[in-house]
């Protein structure tokens, strides 16, 4: 008994939960996301410089969860670019999306310019339908699900080039990969994708015997390439159940943590988890006592 106390310990680390408060009402983001079709419930969310950010597109701001940093107020452009999704780069550089205009933007903190990069039926449109940015180091990626690509720009908002991907989810694995998600009979993969053209299978997933369905979506990705994934699965006359998945950058899955998910969060939410860099996980949770949305820093058992 005493050898595996020892061994448990040494193979072990313990992350310590702990909540950081949204701060925006949720009974706004509910009626925001009945009054929008682009709306997302829990909002868009990002970090950089030691800082979980998330966007008020209500209040058109760009809120920090440190209350010493002060908010990004994009109300000059309310009417003219209705953000959508934002990532927070080096330099004072904010790419900002608008899906209503099918529209890629680069906002700068310092001049308060919005330099625009891709607009529908301008000289510079590149997007049939923008379904999603994601931010990997100094870049970012944008996906277009109905033409099949999902294009590259460097932080400065020069085009890099494209992989093709009819996936409706991805992640950016490096400066010139991706990792898409992929459903096919019982069977759910994820699959890699780069530049080069090359494709292979990443991961996949089978259906057990006792669930009758597995629905995966992309959680995050670290900074050490690790991915991942939100599984809700269960039975279908059953209540939904919720995991998150590690995977390794070669493919191998490292753990899976179940979670509690309320009946309100399986009905409202989008998605329920965030990545940091480091590796650090959070689960979106709604608190009935006090109506308010948090980030859970989940409180887990990982191997070493």
């Amino acid at each position: 008994m005493k050898l595996f106390v020892l061994i448990y310990c040494f193979t072990i680390h313990i992350l310590h939960s702990k909540n950081l408060q949204i701060p925006i009402n949720i009974d706004d983001l509910l009626n925001y996301k009945s009054s929008s079709i682009r709306a997302e419930f829990p909002p868009p969310i990002d970090y950089y410089d030691n800082s979980i950010w998330i966007l008020d597109a209500i209040n058109t701001k760009i809120k920090s969860l440190n209350k010493d940093k002060k908010d990004i107020n994009l109300k000059k452009f309310k009417k003219s670019f209705p953000v959508d999704d934002f990532k927070i780069m080096s330099y004072g550089k904010i790419f900002l999306m608008s899906k209503q205009l099918t529209s890629l933007a680069l906002f700068d903190i310092y001049s308060k310019k919005l330099k625009i990069l891709s607009k529908k039926s301008a000289k510079n449109d590149m997007f049939f339908e923008m379904t999603s940015l994601k931010k990997r180091s100094n870049q970012v990626f944008v996906s277009d699900l109905v033409s099949g690509y999902i294009r590259i720009f460097s932080e400065h908002g020069y085009f890099l080039g494209s992989l093709q991907s009819f996936s409706h989810d991805f992640l950016p694995f490096s400066a010139t990969e991706a990792i898409t998600l992929h459903s096919e009979g019982n069977i759910s993969s994820l699959g890699w994708t780069a530049l080069s053209g090359g494709k292979k299978v990443f991961y996949s997933q089978e259906k057990t015997k006792k669930d009758e369905f597995i629905s995966l979506s992309f959680a995050g990705i670290d900074s050490s390439k690790n991915v991942y994934v939100q599984k809700i699965y269960g039975t279908i006359h059953g209540l939904a159940k919720l995991a998150v998945q590690k995977i390794s950058p070669d493919g191998s899955l490292v753990f899976e943590k179940k979670v509690n998910m309320s009946l309100f969060e399986y009905q409202e939410f989008q998605r329920f988890f965030f990545i940091k860099p480091d590796g650090s996980m959070f689960q979106f949770k709604y608190v009935e006592s006090s109506n308010s949305l948090v980030l859970k820093e989940l409180g887990m058992a990982i191997k070493s």
